[in-house]
């Protein structure tokens, strides 16, 4: 799992599948909700999708593009597509669970 920064952003675009958790560093839940996605990254990176971490205050312009109201708030692209996304934290279960359900 990487930051991406602004910069890097085509990294989504390019990836088959890509997993992005819009975040903030002062955002709780945010921090609650880090170690379940880090695992479920674990996994998923070896089912070959990319995941990541969007800071919304450093990378604010694509958070407004992507239409990011709340955080966390994660969304699962094909190609740079949304295909689904969720807000608030998950488990690690059903984070993997969402994302095999949209794949």
């Amino acid at each position: 799992m990487k930051i991406i920064e602004q910069q890097e952003l085509e990294k989504i675009r390019e990836a088959g599948y890509a997993l992005i958790d819009f975040y903030a560093e002062w955002c709780n839940p945010c921090a609650m909700f880090a170690p379940d996605f880090s695992e479920a990254c674990e996994q998923l990176e070896k089912e070959n999708v990319f995941c990541g971490k969007v800071n919304v205050d450093t990378c604010e312009q694509f958070a407004i593009d992507n239409g990011i109201r709340y955080i966390p708030t994660v969304i699962l692209f094909k190609e740079g597509e949304e295909q689904n996304r969720f807000t608030g934290p998950r488990s690690k279960e059903q984070v993997l669970e969402f994302v095999h359900k949209n794949m």
